[in-house]
């Protein structure tokens, strides 16, 4: 998250309960029956049914308190782990997902046969634009890109032919991602209103006349693919997941009264509290239908720690209706993180306000997180209760959902991260830290400011629903009074977490990479069950196989001195590919790895795990990174000092095969280069690939590049 300057810091809080069923022409959602909300709710995150008198009460509250700092705000803009092909058919990677049976929006989707692929081409380039030159000297200028989905054919030879295209019909959404529903022929668009979510989380202002939509488009035909209808929503789209034929979203709005209103010296006239105001609103192909959801179906968190004006909306909507059947509930409050298994929906908030310090978000000691569980069956949303628990979710958005699993028998697993300090720890007195071409040092015991050595910078906490009420019950924590042993030093880091099975894999760092393998076969008695030191750290942990786990990440080597290096401890180096064997917990291995570029390389791959595509056939595993290396001396600095940053080199899709039988990382000769230094779009933040039969297409700045798996001949841009 960036750091953005706010005078009103907010508590993210509880979440909603269940309420009733919508379609599109009831002009708004029926009152909702009591699903165990209750009246009498006093524990962390419990919420209360609503009705009009106590919304318009706590809003009237929120902006006697918070007018002036509401009107200085500003206005918005109006184990799946790779894919193969069922006997006889063409193996097609798929969106890599964190849950089978749990899809996410993202901006490329093919369909299972791999005959078509649906790709979001957003608008201009991000940075780098000019000439782009391919590996045999050929180059072509980057041409003008408005915003569309563009429809394409693959064959069975490689080559990709674009059928349409579907232009992006408001200036002021920015398309977000994709969904398919093959069985129904029905490609989902989700678009939001333009901007950064998380780069204005703290200014509540700001989510003031924000909109989500979905576009339905009909690609029974994909030559002639087309919308055929749109459904919207007031409030900006923080998550989204989908489960069989049904989308839930989960949106933030902000009323616009508390934008237009008096401010806190009682200037202007005071906006009437009308709940048709308050309250967000949808519509059907642009045309208001009304409120989302009625104050009945709306929840109150009467134990917040800071009264929000905010608005959250959860909604499932039948994809097969073309929105025009859906539920929705409400809650006042905020949610940061979504994690979504196949029977349930969880909502993360943390309890404690941030702070600003040191250039970016610091949280306070004794942070916790508040977590609601709501059970689904289609369009049915079941409040079962919540829970708080210690620490918070980490600064990496993407990394948040990953903290979280639910287990076979229903119970949820939670990492959460304790360091209330993000910058510059001070090292502990028993690391011996080693340059090259230095001696080893010891820090003296003087340099050692370290909290106390019992303390856990990483929790695991196991809830599990309660028998007579709605609340989650905590079955167990580590460390614990019977295995106080800590997760990570004081003064690391929470990076990669994944969770297989009944083990849960995470990775602290600082100067090593302690990858720690966690034992939950036994709920009430979770268990370190091995632990490994190597360099680096990995960001994101992939599992190959049952035994196998690939970390992606960066090598590091450690700083010589208290407090330099990146955080305070080592300096990143190039992309780190890990391979570790994970048959036996107790002695887990690193069996191989690779190192991608010099210092300053980066990979879409580190911010968003849909950048990772993989694809299984027979023992290998193939997989495919975008990567910017940097590689190229740099006139700036010193070359022999670890802190020395290469320059710029190219941009291009790097593949490797990942073989589980030898358990060797090998990577191919000749990546997929589609920029250099000569010229071409950078950025490949937003960059995809899919791998079909031998094939892999690589979408970079709203182009494809195509390229044979064994041979590395190179096709494109298309």
């Amino acid at each position: 998250m960036k750091t953005i300057r706010s005078a009103t810091c907010l508590l993210l809080v509880a979440l909603l309960a269940s309420g009733c069923q919508l379609t599109a022409g009831d002009g708004g959602a029926l009152p909702a029956t009591d699903n165990g909300g209750g009246s009498d709710a006093k524990a962390a995150g419990k919420l209360v049914r609503a009705d009009s008198a106590s919304l318009l009460a706590h809003f009237r509250d929120v902006l006697a308190a918070s007018a002036e700092t509401a009107g200085d705000a500003d206005k918005a803009p109006a184990l799946e782990s790779a894919s193969a092909a069922d006997a006889g058919g063409t193996p097609v990677s798929t969106t890599n997902l964190q849950e089978a049976g749990v899809d996410e929006a993202d901006l490329l989707k093919t369909s299972a046969d791999g005959r078509f692929i649906y790709a979001v081409r957003s608008g201009a380039p991000r940075y780098g634009g000019g000439p782009i030159v391919l590996e045999d000297g050929a180059a072509s200028d980057v041409p003008e890109m408005s915003p569309a989905i563009r429809v394409m054919a693959a064959s069975g030879d490689g080559a990709l032919t674009e059928l349409t295209s579907i232009p992006l019909d408001d200036a002021a959404l920015e398309q977000k991602g994709l969904y398919l529903l093959e069985s129904a022929n029905r490609l989902v668009a989700l678009d939001r209103s333009v901007g950064l979510v998380y780069a204005y989380w703290f200014r509540p202002g700001h989510f003031a006349r924000q909109r989500t939509r979905l576009r339905f488009i009909d690609i029974a035909d994909p030559a002639k693919a087309a919308v055929v209808g749109r459904l919207g929503f007031d409030g900006a789209l923080v998550a989204s997941r989908r489960v069989g034929d049904v989308v839930y979203l989960v949106l933030r709005h902000y009323p616009d009264l508390f934008i237009d209103g008096t401010n806190a010296k009682g200037e202007g006239a005071a906006p009437e509290l009308d709940i048709d105001r308050l309250l967000p609103h949808y519509r059907i192909d642009g045309v208001d239908q009304g409120l989302l959801v009625e104050p009945g179906a709306c929840y109150l968190n009467r134990d917040a720690a800071v009264k929000s004006a905010d608005v959250i909306s959860i909604v499932a909507v039948d994809l097969r209706s073309d929105g025009r059947n859906f539920n929705s509930r409400c809650y006042v409050g905020a949610s940061e993180a979504l994690y979504a298994s196949t029977r349930a929906l969880y909502l993360a908030s943390t309890r404690h306000p941030y702070r600003h310090a040191g250039g970016g978000i610091v949280y306070d000691d004794g942070v916790t997180t508040d977590i609601h569980k709501f059970a689904f069956a289609g369009l049915d949303l079941d409040y079962r209760g919540s829970a708080e628990v210690k620490g918070h979710l980490g600064w990496h958005q993407d990394q948040k959902s990953f903290r979280f699993s639910e287990s076979a028998s229903g119970d949820l697993r939670v990492i959460t991260f304790n360091e209330p300090r993000r910058f510059f720890f001070p090292q502990p007195v028993d690391d011996a830290v080693t340059v090259p071409g230095e001696a080893a040092a010891t820090r003296p015991k003087e340099e050692t400011a370290t909290p106390d050595p019992g303390q856990s910078p990483v929790r695991l906490t196991i809830l599990r629903e309660a028998a007579t009420r709605a609340a989650l019950e905590v079955v167990s924590a580590l460390p614990n009074r019977d295995r106080p042993e800590p997760i990570g030093r004081p003064g690391e880091q929470l990076y990669g977490s994944r969770y297989i099975g009944d083990r849960a894999f995470l990775v602290t760092f600082r100067v090593t990479d302690p990858l720690y393998v966690l034992d939950l076969s036994d709920p009430t008695d979770p268990r370190i069950a091995g632990e490994l030191k190597i360099s680096g750290y990995s960001d994101y942990l992939h599992p190959v196989t049952e035994t196998l786990l690939l970390g992606i990440g960066k090598e590091a080597i450690a700083a010589p001195s208290v407090g330099a290096g990146d955080f305070g401890g080592a300096w990143y180096q190039g992309i780190k590919l890990s391979l570790i064997d994970i048959s036996d917990p107790a002695r887990p291995r690193e069996v191989d790895r690779l190192e991608i570029g010099k210092r300053g390389t980066s990979s879409a791959a580190l911010q968003a795990h849909h950048a990772v595509t993989t694809l299984r056939i027979g023992d290998t595993m193939r997989v495919a990174l975008p990567i910017e290396l940097h590689d190229t001396p740099s006139k700036y600095g010193d070359p022999a000092s670890p802190s020395y940053y290469y320059d710029y080199s190219r941009t291009a899709l790097y593949r490797f095969n990942i073989d589980s039988a030898s358990q060797r990382i090998d990577a191919t000769p000749v990546p997929l280069v589609v920029a250099d230094r000569n010229g071409g779009v950078r950025g490949s933040w937003n960059d995809r690939s899919v791998m079909i039969g031998d094939y892999v297409h690589y979408f970079h700045a709203g182009r494809f590049w195509s390229q044979h798996w064994v041979d590395g001949t190179i096709a494109g841009p298309r």
